[in-house]
């Protein structure tokens, strides 16, 4: 992960920031990727099959009550498939899909940037990003990563937020097993760790402590790991797990939260919900250089923003980007 990220908004995106000292971070569901946070659970879930394989060939007698779901099922590898999908699909319901009886602990927000390898797009963005989110009024400001988390560990001692950290998203590109365990190595470890609670005593008994810990691991698994479209972005997150209300109210000592305040929810115009995340004082600025996104106006653009930041005290550096594209 590269020193300097870069995060791509509009001409409005842009103002807020610098006005506001503040970075949006987009509740999960109003992402971008249809497939959000479903993109792993194949690859999870194959991976729980090989370890209830493991389990199953251990040479451990069966019980009965196991027997009887396995004859239930179809015998051995049917109950596998079976456990190995219920396992997965209990992590991805318990995070992702709450219910009358069973609310959100956690709500996952991100904020993301483009870790670009190239000195070309260090100097002039990427093609694709200015046409998603630039248009003909884009900007993409260069953040520095060390001085972001040094605000973040602030955001942590005075909001309630179960995590707040940088992911390196990973793209599902013939994907097998034993790269899965070589990307989430938290994850597949929690998970073999499930799978031997799950065999032989069925039914499943699981303690708390690991329970949280594995679904805390699929929660960041799944929010790093995107579909392979989007592999050019050389996405980085920001994500911000937030503790509801709710929680907040029940269990303030048991979660260390006593003396900390709930991050307040805001919507856009298109009803997509975010919370804020301080960026420090724009004095000792994180943004190390804005570019100026191309269009027919970019110099003019460029211009007025340089006048924008002399006006309100702002040392920061500004380029115009050379990519010859007019939206």
């Amino acid at each position: 992960m590269g020193e300097l990220l870069f995060h791509y908004t509009n001409q409005r995106g842009l103002a807020g920031i610098l006005t506001s000292g503040k970075l949006h971070a987009t509740h999960y569901g109003f992402l971008n990727d249809t497939s959000e946070v479903q993109q792993l659970i194949p690859n999870a879930t194959q991976l729980a099959e090989q370890f209830l394989r493991v389990a199953v060939s251990s040479g451990q007698k069966p019980s009965p009550e196991q027997l009887a779901k396995i004859g239930k099922n179809g015998g051995p590898e049917a109950t596998i498939v079976k456990e190995a999908k219920t396992i997965v699909q209990c992590m991805y319901r318990t995070l992702y899909m709450p219910t009358a009886d069973r609310e959100h602990f956690l709500e996952p927000y991100v904020v993301s940037f483009c870790d670009h390898d190239s000195e070309y797009e260090k100097q002039n963005g990427l093609l694709s990003q200015w046409r998603a989110y630039g248009g003909p009024l884009g900007y993409a400001l260069a953040f520095d990563r060390s001085d972001l988390e040094n605000e973040m560990q602030k955001e942590m001692e005075t909001f309630a937020l179960n995590q707040l950290k940088f992911v390196r998203v990973q793209y599902d590109i013939d994907l097998q097993p034993a790269d899965l365990a070589m990307r989430f190595p938290v994850l597949v470890a929690r998970l073999c760790e499930m799978v031997g609670h799950v065999y032989p005593a069925l039914p499943v008994k699981l303690n708390s402590e690991l329970i949280e810990e594995c679904l805390s691991a699929f929660g960041e698994a799944s929010l790093s790991f995107k579909h392979r479209g989007f592999e050019e972005e050389r996405e980085v997150r920001l994500v911000a797990w937030r503790i509801r209300e709710s929680v907040f109210n029940k269990f303030p000592e048991e979660f260390g939260l006593k003396g900390k305040k709930v991050k307040p929810v805001f919507y856009r115009d298109n009803l997509s919900a975010y919370v804020e995340i301080d960026i420090g004082s724009l004095q000792r600025s994180a943004i190390k250089k804005i570019i100026v996104g191309p269009g027919i106006d970019a110099q003019l653009r460029k211009t007025r923003l340089q006048h924008f930041l002399t006006i309100n005290g702002l040392k920061i550096e500004v380029e115009e980007s050379k990519t010859p594209f007019v939206s």
